[in-house]
């Protein structure tokens, strides 16, 4: 029986050069090197291009209605997707691997907000992001969410509330 415990390098002698690991894909994506063309510019090839973004939120709870200052707090989960036109791979190069984790300090991120909320969020942000092999991101994050909402309370307890929640970019149209 060989004993691996005492080698230098990470690799068994038998082993083939063939990439079967997510470190493998974040090197050949540069996310470890110089990141600054992944996290600095908007992930387009061209400037005019727009980039989409998809927005999924669930409300999967009120959690108090506040009358006397017209606000109320909600638990919300949020999905985000959009494509980096500079992150892609062939999965059969790495061993069928389609996906990979990756922090959210190595990519871009849209700048989203939540315009009516009204107290920041104590919740801390999810602190990674999915990279599929043909370039799209997905962003999951959970949020309390404390917002205004001008409720019209004269008809208590038959009433109907309608709030918003509008999400908008901070420094993009």
């Amino acid at each position: 029986m060989t004993d691996y415990n005492n080698q230098t390098s990470d690799k068994r002698p038998d082993e083939t050069e063939t990439m079967c690991t997510y470190w493998d894909i974040v090197e050949y994506l540069n996310l470890t090197k110089n990141k600054d063309k992944l996290t600095m510019i908007r992930p387009t090839r061209h400037y005019e291009s727009p980039t989409l973004l998809y927005i999924e939120v669930k409300i999967y709870a009120i959690l108090d209605v506040r009358e006397a200052d017209q606000s109320f707090i909600s638990y919300i989960w949020i999905f985000m997707e959009w494509r980096n036109h500079y992150l892609f791979w062939n999965e059969e190069d790495f061993c069928g691997i389609s996906k990979v984790v990756v922090p959210c300090e190595s990519l871009w991120m849209p700048d989203i907000i939540i315009e009516e909320m009204t107290e920041k969020d104590k919740n801390l942000p999810s602190p990674f992001l999915k990279v599929h092999n043909y370039g799209v991101i997905e962003y999951r994050d959970d949020k309390f969410v404390t917002s205004t909402c001008k409720m019209k309370i004269f008809n208590f307890p038959f009433d109907i509330q309608s709030c918003n929640i509008t999400f908008r970019s901070i420094l993009y149209s």
